[in-house]
């Protein structure tokens, strides 16, 4: 007769093994080992969007040195660091799943202006090497030294300001790359031919562009003939030969 145990309360329970609780934990146990180290959750597929059919090469090499590892084992960080060594790489973003299926993103920076003939400059004052075909791209001049591979500014907050005046007047039709120059107080002017705009400082920069843009619309002997545009207060505008 099997034997039993009493609780506190008097009441008699079996004293038997609970081998469902057992069997459930090896299970679990089981399958998330197999999870971590088993070759057939591998990553075998990935659909990368990249704009850059040059760097697919190297993207394509990033994914094959993970392919034999496990799903559970690949770090989405460590590849997206990877993918964001080459400095043209705004950004990244890698995902995958237990079945095999993986997908890289890219976003790569869009140049909006030229420093020192050999480096390009996006909308966010970011600097990388170009790649050429920026002609028709705004340099960006003032205090700036090359420190190959990467530009020393003696001040970014200015060259980011002219980067963001970059990015807005590419939106701006008819008027030349021109050059877009750093002063010693750190106003920044724009220089077309022979019209000179100053814009001052990155404070209601939108507000000057588009008065910019009107004064354009307005006037387009401006871009003809010798000229200077005083922006610095966008609801003061000055104009003079």
């Amino acid at each position: 007769m099997a034997s039993k145990r009493r609780s506190k309360g008097g009441r008699a329970y079996g004293g038997s093994f609970p081998w469902a609780f057992f069997w459930f934990c090896s299970f679990l146990i089981i399958t998330s080992f197999g999870l971590v180290f088993s070759p057939l959750t591998r990553v075998k597929r990935v659909r990368i969007s990249a704009s850059e059919l040059r760097d697919h090469q190297r993207l394509e090499a990033i994914i094959r040195s993970i392919e034999p590892l496990p799903a559970m084992r690949i770090r989405g960080a460590e590849v997206e660091r990877l993918v964001e060594e080459n400095a043209h790489v705004e950004r990244s973003s890698f995902a995958h799943n237990i079945f095999g299926r993986g997908f890289l993103k890219v976003v790569y920076r869009e140049p909006v202006a030229t420093v020192r003939g050999n480096y390009a400059v996006d909308g966010g004052g970011e600097i990388f090497p170009s790649l050429g075909g920026n002609l028709n791209l705004p340099t960006i001049e003032g205090n700036v030294q090359v420190t190959s591979p990467i530009l020393t500014l003696c001040d970014p907050g200015p060259f980011r300001t002219a980067a963001r005046y970059a990015k807005k007047l590419q939106f701006i039709e008819r008027i030349p790359p021109g050059r877009l120059a750093i002063g010693e107080r750190g106003g920044i002017s724009y220089l077309g031919g022979s019209l000179l705009v100053e814009f001052g400082d990155g404070s209601r920069l939108q507000e000057k562009v588009e008065v910019f843009k009107k004064a354009l619309e307005q006037r387009p002997e401006l871009l003809n003939g010798k000229a200077r545009l005083n922006l610095v207060d966008p609801d003061d505008p000055m104009s003079g030969n």
